[in-house]
């Protein structure tokens, strides 16, 4: 339960309400009588979800060993990188219950296509025209085999092999797979691969310039 106490604080709502929420439910858990159910609220989102058959404790137990495993894939990469592609994917994701981890390894598995530095996160306009290009001529089917090939290189590159790390990304690779595909067809990949976007706080600071220049 160390988690729910020292875990970085990202500033998603749903993460923090999240881990509070098991902190409180674990005080009044009540073992003997109400064993199945499951203490504390579960707002924040697994990529690789708990099975619902899983009760009580074993529930909280094995939601925060995959929230543990997501952490350290996001630690993997740089803090400012994450939180300006998270703002890139929306403006508001602190307040949305979402998957932090999903837009970063797609962006990761991206860059990884290419051959390009997947800790860098950031792909460009240019980057997404070659990915539009290598991925519209294939299937569903080649375009999921491609992305597990990419999850591998990046838990080998990235994690030393981490199985636990393999398990998360075929598991994004493979859920990635039809939209991406989707996209492709469409030849337009920004819904998909998010650009940066500005820093939380500096938002405002923009449009205060560009009222002041609009009013000069």
């Amino acid at each position: 339960m160390q988690l729910c106490l020292t875990a970085p604080e990202l500033g998603c709502i749903a993460l923090h309400d999240t881990l509070s929420g098991i902190l409180r439910g674990l005080e009044h858990y009540d073992a003997r009588f109400f064993a199945h159910r499951v203490p504390g609220d579960i707002d924040y989102q697994l990529l690789i979800p708990v099975p619902e058959t899983t009760l009580g404790i074993d529930y909280i137990l094995a939601y925060l060993t995959e929230l543990h495993c997501e952490l350290r894939f996001l630690a993997r990469f740089p803090r400012h990188r994450v939180l300006a592609l998270l703002d890139g994917m929306s403006t508001r994701w602190r307040e949305l219950v979402c998957n932090l981890c999903a837009p970063v390894a797609n962006n990761a598995l991206g860059l990884a296509m290419l051959d390009a530095n997947p800790l860098r996160l950031h792909i460009s306009d240019g980057q997404r025209k070659g990915l539009a290009e290598l991925l519209s001529p294939m299937t569903e089917g080649m375009i999921e085999s491609r992305l597990l090939v990419c999850s591998n290189k990046l838990t080998v590159g990235l994690f030393s092999g981490d199985t636990s790390m393999a398990r998360l990304l075929s598991a994004q690779a493979r859920d990635f797979a039809p939209g991406l595909y989707a996209a492709a067809q469409t030849g337009d990949l920004s819904h998909v691969f998010f650009s940066f976007g500005l820093p939380h706080g500096m938002r405002g600071t923009q449009k205060s310039s560009q009222a002041n220049h609009a009013g000069r």
